[in-house]
């Protein structure tokens, strides 16, 4: 089509090595037949945006409904259809076609008719870089394409798929401030930004903003800054508990260990999961006893779960796991394990404490306080 540069295309990924690990969830499998050679490579589809069929948001939501049709055998539509999905309904000026774009609603729409819930956020919390990274890691770990919704400065409104992250070797400690995660680790995601490019880089400042692929000069120096105003994720129904549901308790959690083991530089990691991936990664992690790892293999989890690991330098010491098809007033912590047995007896006579037993019945529940002690057993 006339001013279009870029059809559908895969772009191979960068390599995950030792000195640079880059991380590509939001990735499938693509087997692609090129003059009778069968080629077989990782990647996630990209388009250019077709400007009479749909602007930016159609085509970022194609490369993400490319993922979500492997993870939950969902539809794939076209952009056109996409953008037809997402219909007008008078909530702003226009047509089906030409499209100059879509608003929140037609988002959510257009997920929507895939059959998926479309979550939205679009608090000024996605401003602290910290909290976006969490966020966007703790889906995007699992596969699940995050659409960050980004305000260029200068040029208004435009929406990416975030596709992976390249991790940095270390993490900042700072007990007087929020707890410590391992997503703090991320230098930087890599976006499908239909006017940049496949796995475009996407980096951060101390302001609060990101650092676009877009050129802010002629000579190709300097990129443009961009403030994230909103986050869509489309998600499976039966996923109910969100990663602020998680990260509320695990906050509460991460207090109780602060207080116990002040000097120790403990962190986080919280994720979203399928029950078999997590017990995939227990039963390929040797580092646990066989009859706990026999234990946790063996036990029936729901289909999708969160999990919280605490780590003590690169060793998981304690992890939670949340039933994430539970409503958020439920009980929905439903395992503990305690990996590193010399802090077993340790967290074992801390809840003894009468203070300690009445922070859990007060902030956590009872359920918490009986699960960390039965873990003491296992």
């Amino acid at each position: 089509m006339p001013g279009i540069l870029v059809g559908a295309s895969l772009l191979k990924t960068y390599n995950n090595t030792v000195l640079n690990k880059r991380h590509f969830p939001v990735s499938k499998e693509y087997n692609v037949n090129l003059f009778g050679k069968l080629l077989s490579f990782k990647s996630l589809a990209f388009q250019e945006q077709d400007s009479v069929v749909g602007a930016c948001a159609s085509s970022a939501l194609w490369s993400a409904f490319h993922k979500t049709s492997q993870l939950f055998q969902t539809p794939l539509p076209s952009p056109s259809d996409i953008t037809k999905s997402a219909k007008n309904l008078f909530q702003n000026s226009g047509r089906t076609y030409p499209n100059g774009g879509l608003d929140h609603f037609q988002i959510g729409n257009a997920i929507e008719s895939v059959g998926l819930v479309s979550e939205l956020r679009n608090s000024d919390k996605f401003l602290d870089v910290s909290y976006l990274k969490a966020f966007v890691y703790a889906y995007c770990r699992m596969g699940l394409p995050v659409l960050l919704g980004i305000d260029i400065l200068g040029l208004g409104g435009h929406l990416i798929t975030v596709s992976g992250f390249k991790e940095e070797s270390t993490i900042l400690f700072d007990r007087k401030k929020e707890m410590s995660l391992k997503a703090s680790k991320i230098d930087r995601f890599y976006v499908h930004d239909d006017q940049v490019g496949p796995f475009s880089r996407i980096g951060f400042n101390a302001k609060g903003n990101i650092i676009t692929g877009w050129w802010d000069n002629i000579d190709g120096t300097l990129k443009k800054e961009a403030k994230v105003v909103s986050v869509f994720i489309p998600i499976h129904n039966k996923i109910r508990l969100t990663f602020e549901n998680i990260y509320s308790k695990v906050r509460l959690l991460d207090f109780y260990f602060f207080q116990a083991f002040a000097s120790l530089p403990v962190y986080w990691d919280i994720f979203l999961s399928f029950s078999n991936l997590y017990k995939e990664e227990i039963f390929n992690t040797n580092t646990i006893d066989k009859i706990q790892k026999n234990k946790i293999l063996l036990n029936p989890l729901p289909r999708y779960v969160w999990v919280a690991k605490c780590f003590l330098n690169e060793e998981c010491i304690i992890e939670l796991v949340f039933d994430a098809t539970q409503i958020a007033t439920s009980d929905f912590c439903i395992s503990v394990n305690i990996f590193n047995l010399s802090l077993r007896p340790i967290i074992y006579a801390s809840l003894q404490e009468p203070s300690v037993q009445e922070f859990f019945k007060r902030e956590l529940s009872l359920s918490y306080l009986n699960l960390l002690k039965s873990a003491y057993l296992k």
